[in-house]
């Protein structure tokens, strides 16, 4: 994935927002399952970031 691709979605108060990649690399786990409550700043997903070659 890419710097600014999105990696979900979070709901508050029935309104969507985008959550973003803040830089290139792999997603090597979600933190969260689908649906869950999270907190502001809570990590939602591992991201392995792209090694430049």
């Amino acid at each position: 994935m890419k710097s600014g691709d999105t990696i979900g979605l979070v709901e508050v108060m029935k309104n969507f927002y985008e959550i973003q990649a803040e830089e290139d690399g792999i997603i090597a786990a979600f933190s969260v399952e689908n649906e869950a409550m999270v907190d502001v700043g809570q990590e939602i997903a591992v991201l392995i970031p792209k090694e430049d070659k």
